[in-house]
């Protein structure tokens, strides 16, 4: 489900990085000791290991007297974890705790006394104290179910409280919708399902589970009358494949168990807490959704979210990779696997994460389209090719991100023609995007062919993104094309300003200062190149032009 509004929770609820032990123990850990199992406790949290975090530190709190950050730091490793089970058995003191701490504890208790059928006791309990700031929204929405499970209608369907906030109140009707069916109220359940859907901001969310209700009533014609409202506003593959079921009159989705529906309801307050950039309570909302339903892919999509925004990117990973493979949101799942493998240098594993998942036929274009950029990024150029010249991303090709990356694989492999032409193709498709212009513009300029209308693209670029260094260094080594040199001179220090990193901004930086008679200066710069991972082109231009100089370098190359 979508996030639709934003709200305004505190931030960090999993202390993943919490202040040191102002007065640490004057012991040395030993292998079994408490101290010992809470330092190993202490690493795993930190670096991202959450089922090792939970079990050292539950060994910790079993071993020791109790200590206040003992038990928090449990409590929290359980819940990154996603272990409920464990939060919910770890004692916190409401006196020294803070509130979210606490309330996060009794929230973890009401979902496992739920997942254990004990919902009669923790409703009683939620109804003399009900979950409070900063939970109050997901344990507002859980309550409702625990009523249900024990057997409480009254309360479960109940009309939301006046002083709800807009957003509580909208879920709050979806959930009664729910029950109403359950009950066999089916009028006042579409009564409530037709208003939600006039409701701008809610219609979107609710649409495929008013629909999925009118199938179970056996009317598939005003179920597909409500899947193609949707489909009329965007292509949306969840209303696609109902809209198929429906007109196929196939058996309707089941009604969700209490269980199932308790689950959504946190994964509707995660939503709600990522909105806000609260996504440490998300982490916990959706470990609890989770131990409720282990089956739901948006949930484990959300939760590598999540953690990956909280910096927890081995736990990311993890998450995504339990995405289940029959579920909507497991192509997405696998490209932002994917995508992360890459970031952390594993750039083979992201390739096979990435070709698996375009394999299996979910969401190509998508799985294709991220298969293709983790190819290029690893100068598989060819093999980026095939998949852009492939049937997943046929129906893509007018889309100018899927022709920019043609035209970079073409550039790569010094096929000129091929790779203007695509690039061309990009610019009529997107006239303005600064990411063509620098492209196209510095292919112009490097080959020395049409110079000043190659500047005047990267002119563009730079005007949308002044403090992009490629761009600036694409525009300074039009101006050394062009023999202005001193005008060069600037714009490339500038550049290697705003990306000293990349080999070629130094080197072009290290020719203009040749040209301008600071040759101690260049020579710095092309012994820079040599330590910023060169290609193997670069680093042997680079270590001639140091033996040489540059004028000898460029005559061999047929350069000027």
């Amino acid at each position: 489900m979508t996030p639709i509004s934003r709200s305004a929770l505190a931030a960090a609820l999993i202390l993943t990085a919490g202040p040191a032990l102002a007065d640490p123990p004057r012991t040395t850990p030993t292998q079994g000791s408490s101290y010992g199992q809470f330092l190993a406790g202490r690493f795993a949290l930190n670096t991202g290991d959450g089922e090792n975090a939970s079990r050292y530190l539950a060994s910790a709190l079993a071993g020791s007297s109790g200590e206040q950050l003992t038990r928090e730091r449990a409590f929290s490793a359980a819940l990154l974890a996603g272990d409920v089970e464990r939060a919910a058995a770890v004692p916190l003191d409401p006196a020294q705790s803070q509130p979210a701490l606490v309330e996060a504890g009794r929230l973890a208790q009401a979902v496992q006394a739920l997942i254990d059928g004990r919902a009669r006791t923790a409703y009683r309990e939620l109804e003399q104290q009900p979950i409070g700031a900063p939970h109050g929204r997901a344990g507002a929405l859980v309550a409702r179910w625990l009523a249900a499970e024990a057997g409480d209608w009254d309360a479960a369907l109940a009309e939301p409280s006046p002083t709800a906030d807009a957003l509580t109140q909208i879920f709050t009707s979806y959930h009664r919708a729910q029950l109403l069916e359950r009950r066999r109220r089916f009028d006042e359940a579409e009564a409530l399902y037709r208003q939600l859907l006039m409701d701008g901001n809610a219609a979107p969310l609710f649409r495929l589970p008013y629909g999925e209700f009118l199938e179970r009533r056996r009317r598939p014609a005003d179920a597909i009358a409500v899947y193609d409202g949707g489909l009329a506003l965007g292509t949306d593959r969840a209303l696609v494949a109902a809209r198929e079921r429906a007109a196929s009159r196939s058996p309707a989705p089941p009604l969700p168990t209490i269980r199932q529906s308790a689950a959504d309801a946190l994964y509707q307050a995660a939503s709600a807490a990522i909105v806000s950039r609260g996504y440490e309570y998300a982490v916990t909302y959706l470990g609890f959704a989770l131990a409720l339903d282990p089956n739901e892919g948006d949930a484990w999509l959300a939760l590598g979210q999540s953690l990956h925004e909280i910096g927890l990117q081995s736990a990311a990973r993890d998450a995504w990779a339990r995405t289940p493979p029959e579920t909507a949101a497991y192509a997405e799942a696998q490209v932002q696997l994917a995508l992360s493998l890459e970031e952390a240098g594993e750039g083979a594993e992201a390739v096979r994460v990435a070709r698996e998942a375009a394999g299996l036929g979910v969401a190509e274009a998508a799985t294709a389209f991220t298969l293709a950029g983790l190819l290029n990024s690893q100068e598989r150029y060819a093999e980026a090719l095939e998949v852009l010249d492939g049937p997943a991303l046929a129906d893509l090709n007018t889309d100018w991100r899927v022709m920019f990356l043609r035209g970079a694989a073409h550039e790569r492999l010094g096929e000129h023609a091929q790779a203007e032409a695509a690039f061309q193709q990009a610019l009529v498709l997107e006239p303005n995007s600064p990411e063509i212009l620098n492209y196209l513009g510095y292919l112009w300029i490097d080959r020395g062919e049409r110079v000043d209308e190659g500047i005047a693209m990267v002119e563009r670029a730079v005007a949308a993104d002044p403090d992009n260094g490629a761009y600036v260094d694409s525009l300074g080594w039009g101006r050394y094309r062009q023999g202005r040199m001193a005008e060069a001179v600037t714009l490339l220090e500038r550049a290697v300003t705003l990306d000293s990193s990349s080999a070629t901004i130094n080197d072009h930086l290290g020719d203009a200062y040749w040209r301008v008679g600071r040759e101690r200066e260049a020579r710095y710069q092309w012994r820079r190149v040599l330590t910023l991972e060169p290609d193997s082109d670069l680093r042997r231009a680079a270590e001639a032009k140091l033996a040489l100089g540059l004028d000898p370098v460029m005559a061999s190359a047929g350069e000027p």
